[in-house]
């Protein structure tokens, strides 16, 4: 007995029996697995001995515990021959009980007699079943008369990994399938045509292959019938692309096959499309050239009347043994060498942007975009690639690796091309997978030419091309690479260039190449071209799951508009070609730019604060802890202390640094400082004496205010300068009780004077200081105005630090509409529990917020999910700082949809943000 539970099965005997079988496992460790295995290979290697001695149709193939029943030749399962249910229902009826779908497995529950019984009963079957005529017999036999078995033999190293890719992930089945179709024009014997088909399965190996469970072995079946459906669309021809889409997404049977599939679709009397269908493990697109002239051949014979006598092919085990020559070759330890030299540090892993968040597993949805280049431009490259002695096929790869290398800023680019993979005689008329993936490092100095650098990718491509014999797989294993389950493959970019394909005569009919419906991908993107001679027809194959349609059509153009530039000036760096087609142009430089608002001109903030002063007096301006404040006692506050500082020579231009806590009074001395008509420059209360001294030594300031607690520390950094450079400090609690009028001031500055100047983090060791002038300072509150509408209902918290630009905003911007500035303490900031409680009880409606903070605030909401904070009245969250992962921007907004977010970036320089970009939906396909 086997017992199963999960999810889906919560009754607690289940559930107990699970654990306990589980605690055993535990136990046992992996021994007992192993022994399980093993005791299987005996029995499915004692059966398939007994069906090969006694010639029958069926062998068991096995995977772990796991073993399945399979038939082939006129027995094969697709055929649902009746001696095979017999078989299983006689079985039945001795006590030996197969699942529906024949697959069985054995558990630690069978002991060793009940694996000797299945033995004899199956033997049993066997013998009753030939005694009552009804042999399962393998009657297949070859020219001389003698029984034809199956050949078996291993896996090369690439149909193993992709052996290997389907299991992890079904989807790669159909990724993985080498498709075409064809309109056949004129009158089809569709019998003879069918009869043309099988002839090509019996005339390639590779067609009648399956692959054994483990993935470890091929067999060669000796025959294998041939099913060609026709299928009638004349009176429903829309049914036809509907039908080709279905027939896309199936998915084949690789230890049962076939892995091919042939299918007449009719239009009319004389009209049909062909659809071919391979698995990429027994045949690559190099196959189907190959398939469709054997094929024309055939079915020309056949209408004729005629016996076809074609030259043998090369079959795919001739492909495996001149592999395994050329592993035992100098070429080949030369070819090892010059591969594993080149990736000694790995391979390169191309970081391209993407629309999406790449998946945790690639789930290979695709789809295809198609582009034109005109004959003109082809003729123009084609002329720069002989001038530099190049194929069209280098100059287009380059011009490709040169594109990726602007778009992705690096300076190494890997991507791959394909190779056929036949460097025997005889090899290119053979039916297997023996392509492979030729890569193509790319350097790139961004001042150099784009002459300079086609002649080092040419360079670098003769290389590879020498070089080429080598597979790919085996680079992946000799390089001890792991596959990252969220891409396709180790190198997810491919180029290829191919020639219009030139189809053979067939008797009375017409050949025409016809598009099928494109909705997988092997790799990230694949730039597929066709030269049909007058012009080239570009096919961009990509992930759907990373890269939106207008993603790519804009990629096109950027691909045709470097072209164009580097015919125009080959000369020219690489780093100065324009990408930009001009409807582009106009977009980036004149659509997206149009984002001029009226504000108002010819004013200060302080003259706008005072308005609202006079309409809302009493209206409360900003709130800290317990404190609060009302716009009328605000600017009184700071009317009398910006005469206390113009009585100590503050004036236009003049700055004077802040070190306090944030507070009420911060904001006070705020905008006493602009109503002086000086500039203030914060700084950190955190920071030592060293960094205190580097900025007042940057800064030249002649004036410093600070709190009582941060004068001890200032006075060690001030005394660190020469004498004559030292500011005056004076004690900020001191000159906050001094009494002034409270009269508004005159104003004393204008709006090209400087506003406040915040030093940044100073990366080179040396802080450097970012002066704001009060028409940027104006323009970026307004920004933020609009962006996120507010109104004297608003309540924006000021969390950031005083020495962080996104502080400007918080401290002042709703004091322009009659909102209200919320001031938090740094305990209160730095602490996602007390600022969502802040968010939620003080009524705040605009937060902002680093990524990183933001993430931990999501981690608490998540572990304490149905306990979330009620934040419906908050009205935008705005990240800024860091870049916001997209997961995290999700997160935020499955859990609360109704807050919208707007994404803030923007260096200090430029007054704060540059950038806001609004996102209402969780990102991701």
């Amino acid at each position: 007995m086997i017992f199963f539970a999960g999810t889906f099965c919560k009754h607690p005997l289940t559930m107990a029996a699970a654990k306990a079988a589980l605690t055993h496992l535990k136990e046992q460790g992996p021994e007992l697995q192993q022994r399980l295995n093993e005791r299987t290979a005996d029995f499915v290697r004692t059966l398939n001995f007994f069906f090969e001695e006694e010639n029958v149709a069926i062998r068991v193939a096995h995977f772990g515990s796991l073993f399945l029943f399979e038939s082939f030749g006129k027995y094969h399962q697709l055929l649902q021959p009746i001696e095979m249910d017999l078989f299983f229902y006689l079985l039945l009826e001795k006590g030996v009980y197969t699942w529906e779908k024949r697959v069985s497995c054995f558990s630690t529950a069978h002991t060793d007699e009940d694996i000797k019984y299945i033995v004899e009963k199956i033997k049993e079957t066997i013998y009753e079943m030939r005694d009552n005529g009804f042999s399962i017999e393998d009657t297949r036999s070859g020219k001389d008369g003698s029984v034809v078995k199956p050949e078996s033999y291993p896996v090369t190293e690439a149909q193993k990994q992709l052996w290997f890719l389907t299991r992890l992930n079904e989807n790669a089945i159909p990724a993985y399938t080498e498709s075409m179709a064809l309109k056949l024009n004129g009158p089809l014997e569709p019998e003879l045509f069918r009869d043309a088909i099988q002839q090509v399965v019996e005339r390639h190996d590779a067609l009648r292959t399956v692959f054994a469970a483990d993935g470890e072995t091929q067999t060669v079946l000796p025959s294998l019938p041939v099913d060609v459906p026709l299928l009638d669309f004349s009176e429903h021809p829309h049914a036809v692309a509907e039908w080709l889409e279905e027939n896309s997404r199936q998915k084949m049977n690789l230890e049962t096959g076939p892995l091919f599939c042939f299918t007449l679709l009719r239009l009319d009397e004389n009209t049909h499309i062909l659809v071919v269908n391979l698995h990429h493990t027994i045949a690559d697109g190099f196959s189907l050239l190959t398939l469709l002239q054997d094929m024309s051949a055939f079915y020309t014979s056949r209408c004729e009347g005629m016996d076809t006598a074609l030259n043998p092919v090369p079959q795919y085990r001739d492909f495996m043994q001149w592999q395994e020559d050329y592993f035992q070759t100098d070429k080949f330890e030369a070819d090892e060498k010059y591969w594993l030299n080149l990736f000694s540090n790995g391979l390169p892993m191309l970081d391209f942007p993407t629309d999406y968040p790449r998946p945790n597993a690639f789930t290979f949805k695709g789809a295809r975009y198609q582009e034109r280049c005109d004959a003109s431009l082809y003729d123009q490259v084609r002329e720069l690639g002989k001038s530099r002695r190049c194929t069209p096929f280098m100059t287009m790869i380059s011009a490709y690796t040169a594109l990726i290398h602007r778009i992705t800023g690096n300076e190494e680019v890997l991507i791959g091309f394909p190779g056929a993979g036949r460097f025997f005689e005889g090899s290119e008329q053979l039916v297997g997978y023996c392509a492979h993936f030729v890569p193509f490092y790319s350097r790139m100095d961004f001042s150099q030419s784009f002459n300079d650098y086609l002649d080092n990718a040419k360079q670098t491509l003769i290389e590879a091309y020498e070089h080429q014999q080598y597979p790919f797989s085996r680079l992946i294993r000799k390089l001890d690479l792991s596959q990252d389950l969220s891409r396709g493959a180790m190198i997810s970019f491919e180029f290829n260039l191919d020639r219009l394909t030139r189809f053979p005569e067939m008797s009375g009919l017409k050949l025409e190449q016809s598009d099928l419906p494109m909705n997988h991908a092997k790799y990230d993107l694949i730039l597929d071209i066709l030269d049909i001679g007058d012009e080239l027809h570009l096919k961009f194959e990509y992930a759907t799951d990373l890269f939106s349609e207008e993603r790519i059509q804009r990629l096109a153009g950027h691909y045709l508009t470097l072209l164009r530039e580097i015919v125009a000036d080959p000369a020219r760096p690489v780093g100065e070609l324009s990408l930009l087609t001009e409807a582009q142009r106009h977009q980036l430089l004149v659509e997206w730019n149009n984002t001029e608002r009226a504000i108002p001109k010819n004013t200060t903030f302080h003259e706008l604060f005072e308005e609202q002063v006079r309409q809302i007096p009493d209206q409360t301006a900003a709130v800290f802890g317990t404190e609060k404040t009302t716009y009328h006692e605000l600017n009184c506050h700071a009317n009398r202390f910006a005469r206390i500082l113009t009585e100590n020579g503050v004036g236009p231009d003049v700055l004077v640094a802040l070190l306090a806590e944030r507070s009420i009074d911060f904001l006070t001395v705020m905008l006493g400082v602009f109503k002086a008509g000086g500039a203030y420059l914060p700084l950190d209360p955190l920071h030592p004496a060293q960094r205190l001294y580097q900025v007042l030594r940057e800064s030249r300031t002649t004036l410093v205010l600070a709190e009582q607690p941060f004068l001890s520390v200032l006075t060690e950094a001030a005394e660190r300068l020469p004498l004559e450079k030292r500011p005056r400090i004076l004690a900020l609690e001191e000159l906050l009780r001094e009494k002034r009028s409270e009269e508004n001031l005159p104003v004393r500055y204008t709006p090209n004077d400087l506003a406040y100047t915040i030093y940044t983090s100073g990366s080179t060791g040396v802080p450097k200081g970012a002066m704001v002038e009060h028409k940027g300072m104006l323009n970026h509150l307004y920004a933020k105005i609009f962006e996120l509408d507010l109104t004297e209902t608003d309540v924006v918290a000021q969390n950031a630090t005083q020495c962080f630009d996104i502080s400007v905003w918080q401290f002042l911007s709703a004091l322009l509409v009659g909102g209200r500035t919320h001031i938090c303490s740094d305990e209160v900031s730095h602490d996602p529990v007390q600022l969502l409680d802040q968010v939620v009880n003080k009524g705040v409606t605009i937060l902002e917020l680093v990524p990183s903070l933001l993430q931990i605030i999501m981690d608490e909401v998540s572990r304490n999910d149905e306990t979330s904070p009620d934040l419906s009245g908050l009205r935008w969250l705005v990240p800024t700082g860091e870049a916001l992962p997209p997961k995290l921007c999700a997160q935020w907004l499955t859990h609360f949809p109704k807050i919208p977010v707007l994404n803030a970036y923007g260096p200090t320089e430029c007054s704060d943000d540059v950038s806001h970009y609004r996102i209402d939906q969780p990102p991701g396909p």
